[in-house]
């Protein structure tokens, strides 16, 4: 039997038209008279792979390799199948296999890299990468994963070239303008507006693209009383360990259950522990990870959804085709992405009067709705069991820290990092982050350092730890965090107050460059936020002569953070929900 049989044609049509359950039933029957055949294997697995099965994927394609040792095509399969499932080792052979026999390979070429950069490979993934680029310049998949590895890496500005200059190429690539939008957070635009403007470009693709869609669904059922309870869903591909559900957990919880009926709408892919836990907490579990856009639409407007808030913006796994569809007679995003999504069928964008102050300019395609003070736009919930925050010798030395994700690590970072250091004589600077295992990545940020002056022995540059535990036990060896700018860090700035570590934060321009200002406000600690440079510099050096200043944050800020409007869960969800009132007596009017 061959591709061109017709028992394989007419499941490849029921595969092309998405008809997987049906497709899966027609290739059973065939293999039933054709157990062997390579062609009905292959694509038995390619079925199952799309349906989320992939260790019964494995079973088809390993047969389909050992019938055609040779054939490409099944062993690429095959690697996505096994890196789907975790076995790593397994998918890294299967595609060098396939880059060995292929050397014009594209596609396996970008999956073995992104298993080198899960496996901490990160030099040789960029080769990969880099290869694939060369083999096919015209496409943008390489170039996009290639710009988010050096981004990940702590190389923002040099993503941001790539891309432009891809940019430059094709104005309106929707996929160009995404990955812009994504890097454009973490370094400054090169003209104003630029941000908004990719951000809007990606936004209008989806919107236009589901035009035809969204005109033939029928009008909402739901009721325009204003005053009625309201059916409240949470989509999000971060129900899992995920900082997403450290503040989406407190909020489910204390929703009111008389006012609101809470549904969770899970794009997530690989649920754990956590996922059962937000499960639980949710009044009706809808799982779309499989589902497409149009089918999730038609649930949420059988479910007579009133609100629909993504979590996840333009991040991975996000499901903004279901907001361009219009699921919702009110649409929000909050909480997982830092800007705008760039759709004009997303109403508001939830934040706080810090984070986006009235008398700014917007940034937003959305209309901003702030919720009231106290408090932040978020709402934090420690894990159980963390350890107690260490007491402070104010006889050693001070050291800084920072333990955020290493694209908020830039140039302009390093370099104001580095004059803090030079102006409190024998202090010291921590920096953990996941991509700081690699050896290639932590030399090149000691060369960095070391460009502004800062010798080696004032660094220490540390890669993931097996724990959460031990991650925020190394906060008793910090004086003082340092937040990065313009994008702040926000879960690592709320665990080194947890841990009793004061945040010095630069207040920037833009949401991100602004949640620190935030969190601080929240907590009472203005003194912690500076509103230049200079003033950032000087406060991080001042506090650090200091030393009655860090003993006392040191015993006192977990109670402080425990007792503050950022961790009551109650009173967030009155402000919060107050909010969604606002929102759907505007649509009512």
């Amino acid at each position: 039997m061959s591709t061109s049989s017709p028992a394989y044609l007419a499941a490849r049509k029921l595969y092309d038209e998405h008809r997987l359950d049906e497709a899966r039933q027609s290739l059973q029957r065939s293999l039933q008279r054709s157990p062997a055949d390579p062609d009905l294997n292959t694509l038995m697995g390619g079925v199952l792979l799309e349906m989320g099965q992939a260790e019964q994927a494995i079973y088809f394609l390993e047969r389909a390799v050992s019938q055609s040792p040779e054939g490409s095509i099944s062993r690429a399969i095959l690697g996505e199948a096994q890196m789907h499932s975790g076995r790593l080792d397994a998918a890294e052979k299967s595609f060098t296999r396939v880059l060995a026999a292929d050397a014009s390979a594209y596609s396996p070429r970008i999956n073995l890299a992104n298993i080198l950069i899960k496996k901490g490979a990160i030099s040789q993934a960029e080769a990969r990468l880099r290869e694939a680029v060369a083999i096919r310049p015209e496409r943008f998949e390489a170039v996009n994963n290639l710009a988010l590895l050096m981004l990940d890496s702590g190389r923002a500005d040099e993503a941001a070239a790539l891309v432009r200059e891809r940019m430059a190429l094709s104005p309106n690539d929707p996929a160009i303008n995404r990955c812009l939008a994504n890097i454009l957070n973490y370094v400054p635009e090169a003209n104003p507006g630029e941000s908004l403007q990719a951000h809007r470009t990606f936004g209008d693709s989806l919107v236009n693209a589901a035009a035809t869609a969204r005109a033939s669904l029928p009008a909402f059922a739901n009721s325009s009383e204003p005053d009625r309870p309201l059916r409240i869903a949470y989509m999000s591909p971060d129900f899992r360990e995920h900082s997403v559900a450290y503040f989406i957990a407190p909020l489910l919880r204390a929703h009111d259950r008389r006012r609101f009926q809470i549904y969770a709408y899970s794009n997530t892919g690989s649920p754990d522990a956590t996922t059962e836990r937000i499960k639980s907490m949710a009044d009706h579990w809808r799982d779309i990870s499989r589902t497409s856009d149009i089918a999730a639409v038609r649930q949420a407007r059988a479910d007579q959804i009133d609100i629909l808030i993504d979590l996840a913006g333009l991040t991975n796994n996000h499901r903004l085709g279901v907001l361009a569809l219009r699921a919702a007679p009110v649409q929000m995003t909050y909480c997982g992405y830092p800007s705008t999504t760039g759709l004009s069928t997303v109403d508001y964008r939830i934040a706080d009067e810090i984070t986006d102050p009235p008398d700014a300019p917007p940034h937003t395609v959305e209309t901003l709705l702030r919720l009231q003070p106290p408090g932040s736009f978020s709402c934090y919930e420690a894990p159980p069991n963390l350890p107690i925050p260490a007491k402070w010798d104010p006889a050693q030395p001070i050291t800084f820290g920072s333990f955020n994700i290493l694209c908020k690590v830039t140039p302009p970072v390093v370099a104001a990092w580095s004059r803090i250091l030079q102006q409190v004589p024998g202090s010291r600077l921590i920096l953990k982050a996941r991509s700081l295992a690699e050896p290639s990545v932590r030399e090149r940020y000691a060369a960095a350092f070391a460009g502004h002056g800062i010798a080696a022995d004032c660094l220490e540059l540390l890669g993931p730890l097996p724990s959460l535990t031990d991650h925020l036990a190394l906060y008793s060896r910090i004086g003082i965090a340092l937040d990065p700018f313009p994008y702040n860090g926000t879960t690592t700035t709320y665990e080194a107050l947890w841990m009793g570590v004061p945040v010095v934060t630069l207040a920037g321009q833009t949401h991100a460059g602004r949640v620190g200002a935030s969190i601080l406000t929240g907590i009472g600690e203005p003194s912690l936020i500076a509103g230049t440079l200079e003033d950032y510099i000087a406060t991080a050096a001042r506090l650090a002569t200091d030393h009655a200043a860090i003993v006392n944050y040191r015993g006192t800020l977990r109670e402080r953070l425990a007792t503050s409007p950022l961790c009551d869960a109650p009173g967030y969800a009155r402000r919060f929900e107050s909010a969604l009132i606002q929102a759907w007596h505007a649509y009512c009017k």
